[in-house]
């Protein structure tokens, strides 16, 4: 299976970079994109309404001509679902993610949710997406044990 990678925005303590993996697609998530420059990567688009992404990122991005697909902060999916939708054939890939990490609980939930959910001819399993989270906190561990005890029931 061929890896891919997104980036959503929050903090970020992945250790994706020590995983020595190759990316056919790099997906950044507005303000995510930092995280992407951290690892000295470049990704393939970049999705979301822009709203976080700090001056200096954007600048960096239209420098490089990365493919930019931004939406209006007023829309029906999240940023993240936006991403998902990008990706081809996701039966047939590795989807990494990384981000996410701290914020507020009802993120993190949708987020996992997502990951869950079908979504039209989407549907990740847990074998197929590898959150990339190492928050320590203990809602965290909460959200996580919820969320599993889900993963197991699908």
């Amino acid at each position: 299976m061929k890896n891919v990678l997104i980036s959503i925005g929050g903090n970020c303590n992945s250790n994706i970079s020590n995983k020595n993996l190759n990316f056919e697609q790099i997906i950044a998530v507005d303000s995510g994109i930092k995280h992407i420059y951290n690892l000295s990567l470049e990704p393939n688009i970049l999705v979301g309404d822009l709203d976080s992404i700090s001056k200096e990122d954007y600048q960096k991005v239209l420098d490089t001509n990365i493919n930019i697909e931004s939406y209006q902060e007023n829309k029906e999916h999240t940023d993240f679902e936006l991403s998902l939708n990008k990706i081809e054939n996701p039966h047939d890939k590795n989807i990494f993610i990384i981000g996410g990490e701290g914020g507020d609980i009802d993120h993190m939930l949708s987020i996992f949710a997502k990951i869950m959910l079908e979504k039209g001819d989407l549907l990740l399993t847990r074998h197929q997406v590898n959150p990339c989270l190492q928050m320590k906190s203990p809602m965290f561990k909460w959200a996580s044990s919820i969320i599993s005890y889900f993963i197991v029931l699908s």
